[in-house]
């Protein structure tokens, strides 16, 4: 039997960033926008997410990455962050409860498993923020990704 449509190709596009000072519980967004509580107000469409890099300059903070697609959240976990080192985001799912999130790892742990397409939909946005108030702090978020 034929395939039915065309396969979805999405085309590379140069990846999104934010170097930005962070307030503490204020989502900061970089893909789409909304409000610093946490509310889509757009999104960006037709997107293949294929990787998420994440890191604060100076003071140790706590950071959160949180994706939604198609109006789903894919909750945010937060990891304690080293200053001036590099971590990456993966998405992982609990079988158990029923729930998937978004991990944050040192970039030397990410797991082979873990080295695919994070989300591809029809409508997404990325934020970010930090849950801890160690210092008037940069965080750096930077998004891989491509576009049908």
């Amino acid at each position: 039997m034929p395939l039915m449509g065309s396969p979805a190709i999405f085309t590379y596009q140069t990846p999104l960033t934010l170097n930005d000072t962070l307030v503490q519980n204020e989502w900061q967004w970089v893909m789409g926008t909304g409000s610093t509580g946490g509310t889509v107000a757009t999104y960006e469409s037709g997107v293949a997410i294929y990787k998420i890099g994440v890191g604060v300059e100076t003071a140790d903070e706590t950071l959160e990455v949180k994706i939604v697609a198609d109006g789903v959240t894919i909750p945010a976990t937060g990891l304690a962050l080293t200053a001036a080192t590099d971590y990456a985001c993966y998405l992982t799912v609990n079988a158990a409860a029923l729930t998937e999130a978004v991990i944050i790892t040192a970039k030397d742990a990410l797991s082979q498993d873990n080295q695919g397409i994070m989300v591809e939909s029809r409508n997404v946005a990325v934020a970010y923020r930090k849950t801890t108030a160690l210092g008037a702090n940069a965080g750096v978020i930077v998004v891989s990704w491509g576009k049908k």
